[in-house]
């Protein structure tokens, strides 16, 4: 997810540290924000999500993980000050990844927001690996985050050119739409979508941004300069529970998160 080099398409989140998670100096040197504090108590992140999401603050912070993070969901403490949870479901029409159901059930055992990624490849029909993601992932619901594709370099192949990859996509895209009745969300790094991601009808579909340059605000690809980004993956270097992680914010709403 974002210039990354892939091992089973999500090495990004590979390597576990021995750092000890401190929140307050983890979030205040990572988000640079100057005179943002540790985030605030949210009710949100700590009651069951059947019930109705009430937000007091603009900012929420979640985390993306997979198998590579091992049992983390299980190890993780309300201290975390994370709202939302998104791990990976599936990739092509061949790979469930093994902790999903597992990561998924832990999420609202935590009470936390919980979304579910599909990592795309090229070299397999779309329809096919909306379907295979569908079947996998098939209790996402209205209290979940909508649906999520993962597409990137590592993505790629040779052998589908730029232009029938931008059609293939659409094709998962509406295909995940109709069978999830739920707008999905498109997950890409700035590089990638300034360079392949050109059809307008992209934009349509809300953006989850990898973007790590620093900035107190991300670079925003040209298609959804207007609409903006919904999430923002500011950092692949984030640690919990010892693990290292990507850190997510989402400002806004929390309830408009799941919308």
């Amino acid at each position: 997810m974002k210039k990354i080099t892939l091992l089973m398409g999500i090495t990004f989140l590979l390597g576990a540290c021995g750092m000890q998670f401190n929140k307050t100096s983890e979030l205040d040197s990572l988000l640079d924000f100057g005179t943002v504090k540790e985030p605030k108590k949210d009710s949100s992140s700590t009651t069951h999500i059947k019930d109705p999401i009430k937000s007091v603050t603009s900012t929420h912070y979640g985390i993306d993980i997979s198998h590579f993070q091992g049992d983390l969901m299980k190890m993780y403490t309300s201290k975390g000050g994370m709202s939302y949870v998104i791990c990976k479901a599936t990739q092509g029409n061949y790979f469930v990844d093994p902790d999903f159901r597992s990561n998924w059930n832990e999420i609202r055992e935590h009470g936390l927001i919980r979304g579910a990624y599909h990592f795309y490849d090229c070299k397999i029909d779309p329809e096919v690996q909306a379907l295979f993601f569908a079947t996998h992932a098939s209790d996402i619901n209205s209290t979940d985050i909508a649906p999520i594709l993962d597409i990137e370099q590592g993505s790629m192949t040779k052998a589908v050119s730029g232009a029938q990859m931008e059609t293939d996509i659409l094709v998962f895209l509406k295909t995940v739409e109709k069978k999830f009745d739920r707008k999905p969300i498109l997950y890409t790094d700035y590089a990638f979508a300034q360079e392949y991601l050109k059809n307008p009808e992209f934009a349509n579909y809300d953006l989850w941004l990898a973007e790590y340059s620093g900035n107190t605000q991300p670079r925003v690809p040209d298609l959804w300069k207007e609409k903006g980004y919904k999430i923002w993956q500011k950092s692949s270097s984030y640690h919990l529970e010892s693990e290292r992680v990507d850190l997510d914010i989402y400002e806004g709403i929390l309830s408009q998160l799941i919308k």
